[in-house]
């Protein structure tokens, strides 16, 4: 289990995610400051942020690094 912290993604995108996970375990209360993550779910979300960075050519070298050994299972 990871905590997401609104600081830490911005109130905007805690939002948007609280409403995504407000009916995964531990998630449900609405006046909180962390989301509850398993790591399945984590993973998923960083991958598929990477993608869209790259897609809108936004990545940096790192992120592009990270990405493909995602993809390539390093």
């Amino acid at each position: 289990m990871t905590r997401l912290y609104r600081q830490g993604i911005g109130s905007e995108a805690f939002t948007a995610l609280h409403g995504c996970l407000s009916e995964d375990w531990r998630n449900l209360d609405s006046n909180t400051d962390f989301l509850w993550l398993r790591s399945h779910k984590r993973d998923y979300l960083y991958r598929h942020i990477l993608q869209r960075l790259m897609q809108d050519d936004l990545a940096s070298d790192s992120m592009r690094d990270s990405l493909f050994s995602i993809d390539l299972g390093v």
